[in-house]
């Protein structure tokens, strides 16, 4: 019961949702849902800062009046400095260090953000890609991921690729639910699946504004084990369809071989 009216304080305080998967017992639900609301408690007295004021308003040239040393030089002066305040700046993709530095000192410094330096072992992250999207990478590492799982037999109505709504050939629409169980309907019918190999032969999109339609397409096969251990060969082009909402790429229509 406490945890019932901890998830409602959330929900109505901070908008949030609490999902637990598992045989997680309500001892440590209950213990993770307090220091969830100690942190928001926290977080929202801390005072908001640009990254520029964070690290204490450092003077470094701009990326135009660098030459390559200069350049390489302050940038690992740079990333020293954000490292000592527990921030972390990634790339999915590779970027020059000419590209890294420009995003730094031109577009984070201005980023406001909630600082405290009590916040103790707690890590700040900013992502390249938030800002820059790459919206064929992101569709190449959800295919990958898609198939990973399909192999893996492990895909279920928690996937955060899969749409909420998907389409058949004849405009039906389904729930996400009714695929993925149609999917696991499909994995009961063998043992495992195994020696797979895949490739991905073309990627494509199109953007108008914040939404956007897309495709991954390739060729895959793999080995599929029945309860006999007598092993079929599933083989085929594939092809996963996305759109894009809310900045993020979700799978809404699927041909895959062993799948109708």
């Amino acid at each position: 019961m406490e945890n019932e009216l901890l998830e409602l304080k959330l929900r109505a305080e901070k908008g949030a949702q609490t999902h637990f998967m598992g045989n997680i017992s309500p001892e440590l639900q209950n213990a993770f849902l307090k220091n969830i609301i100690a942190f928001e408690e926290s977080f929202s007295k801390t005072p908001i800062k640009n990254l520029f004021e964070v690290l204490n308003k450092p003077v470094f040239p701009f990326e135009s009046e660098l030459n390559d040393h200069a350049l390489e030089i302050a940038y690992k002066s740079l990333v020293k400095l954000i490292e000592q305040k527990n921030i972390t700046i990634f790339y999915e993709g590779d970027r020059d260090l000419r590209t890294k530095y420009k995003f730094i000192t031109e577009e984070l410094f201005i980023e406001e953000i909630h600082f405290d330096d009590l916040l103790g072992d707690m890590r700040c992250c900013f992502r390249y890609e938030d800002f820059h999207p790459n919206h064929a990478l992101e569709i190449e590492d959800k295919t990958h991921s898609f198939i990973t799982n399909w192999i893996q037999q492990n895909i279920d109505n928690k996937n955060l690729d899969l749409a909420e709504t998907f389409t058949s050939p004849t405009s039906k629409i389904f729930r996400k639910d009714e695929i993925t169980s149609k999917i696991n309907n499909i994995f009961k019918c063998y043992n495992k699946f195994k020696n797979c190999h895949y490739s991905i032969d073309e990627i494509n999109f199109e953007l108008s504004k914040d939404i956007g339609l897309g495709f991954a397409e390739g060729y895959i096969k793999y080995n599929a084990v029945l309860y006999d251990n007598e092993e079929v060969l599933i083989e085929g082009p594939f092809k996963l369809y996305f759109n894009l909402e809310y900045k993020w790429w979700t799978i809404f229509f699927i041909v895959f071989p062993g799948f109708d």
